[in-house]
């Protein structure tokens, strides 16, 4: 019983301090382009055609991604995803070929994302099949723990001052 409770005081302690949380989608700024669309809701979006979604961020550590190639070569539509207007592809017609499915991916930042963070895909050539985008999932760590961490935190430091207290009187 000792070792459990000893195991379970450390590890409140390890598990206390900063939470995930997951950024708000619907609340994003929503760009359309010719024929674009956007739909989103609180941890998804789906972008198509030419669209973009925007946002201010801090502290975003990771995203789910799918892009759905909906057209053929050489229309090579692709999806990206851009931080502080540095941008970055994430897919395209001519990687997962024709019709293709790149399948849910995570994309996880160097270091924590901080500034105008946009999602995007744009439709290369033509305007009759639009490939897709989908986000879920933008995750961040918050900066300033819960007060349920802290409860956390001090319930373990209590058991742990409390077995050496018993370990010292025995």
């Amino acid at each position: 019983m000792k070792k459990f409770a000893l195991c379970f005081a450390i590890a409140t302690l390890f598990t206390a301090g900063a939470q995930a949380a997951t950024a708000d989608l619907s609340t994003w700024t929503v760009n359309l382009g010719t024929s674009g669309s956007v739909s989103a809701t609180s941890n998804y979006a789906s972008l198509s055609a030419n669209s973009s979604i925007q946002n201010n961020v801090s502290n975003i550590q990771s995203f789910n991604w799918q892009f759905q190639a909906n057209d053929y070569l050489p229309f090579d539509d692709y999806a990206w995803v851009s931080l502080n207007g540095a941008m970055t592809t994430l897919s395209s017609v001519s990687t997962v070929g024709n019709y293709g499915d790149s399948g849910w991916n995570t994309y996880k930042f160097a270091a924590p994302a901080f500034g105008t963070l946009q999602f995007g895909v744009t439709n290369v050539g033509d305007g009759l099949l639009s490939s897709e985008l989908h986000i879920q999932n933008v995750s961040n760590i918050s900066a300033v723990p819960e007060p349920e961490s802290y409860a956390m935190q001090l319930a373990g430091l209590g058991l742990i001052g409390f077995m050496f207290r018993r370990r010292k009187t025995s």
